[in-house]
């Protein structure tokens, strides 16, 4: 596992050992949720600039992705990357 996965900083010994071991038990579904957030990312959102309030929906679309994109920082969601 690599030293960029956020959930295994700081973690030592066997209780790192066990984190690790999950992770790898998990991969082929943490791969396929991975795959699903990097298409969802893919998507191109268009603000609709006619609509009084699209600073908002584009304020919300931003944090969306921000959420998305922080969710694959931890590598337990990219385990085919480690």
């Amino acid at each position: 596992m690599s030293s960029t996965n956020i959930l295994l900083n700081g973690l030592k010994g066997e209780e790192r050992k066990r984190m690790e071991e999950s992770i790898r038990m998990a991969s082929t579904y943490l791969t396929a949720v991975s795959k699903k957030i990097e298409e969802e990312l893919g998507q191109e959102t268009d603000p609709d600039f006619d609509s009084p309030s699209w600073a908002y929906k584009q304020a919300y679309q931003l944090g969306y992705r921000r959420g998305l994109t922080k969710l694959l920082k931890y590598a337990i969601l990219n385990p085919s990357k480690e």
